[in-house]
């Protein structure tokens, strides 16, 4: 039971990590452009762009497996942050990855009922 739990948290939180590869490279290739005292700066635009691109990851896996992207798309990748983060106590870096999926969502809608 264990091991499926494992699997289906793994399961869920795909666009979440696609979003923490995509994240990571833009971070690694900031970092040779930021200096050393701007650190700080650097991780928490790291993290704000590790939830913005987890809905965009997310909605692209739902609509190649044909579905549409609901209101539980940003909740289960909070749900799935809440779950990364907290055991760490790294409450400020689920707080910027938590804003970037609020506001890729706000932006997802309001792309989407313009066009």
């Amino acid at each position: 039971m264990r091991m499926l739990i494992r699997w289906a948290f793994y399961t869920i939180g795909i666009p979440n990590l696609i979003s923490f590869v995509f994240a990571t490279g833009l971070g690694v290739v900031l970092s040779g452009f930021i200096p050393d005292s701007k650190r700080g700066t650097l991780l928490a635009l790291v993290d704000f762009s590790s939830g913005f691109l987890s809905v965009f990851a997310g909605v692209m896996l739902a609509r190649l497996f044909g579905f549409e992207p609901t209101m539980l798309l940003p909740m289960v990748s909070g749900l799935w942050l809440a779950i990364h983060f907290s055991p760490k106590n790294r409450m400020s870096e689920f707080f910027l990855a938590s804003f970037g999926v609020v506001v890729a969502w706000l932006l997802y809608n309001e792309v989407t009922l313009r066009g």
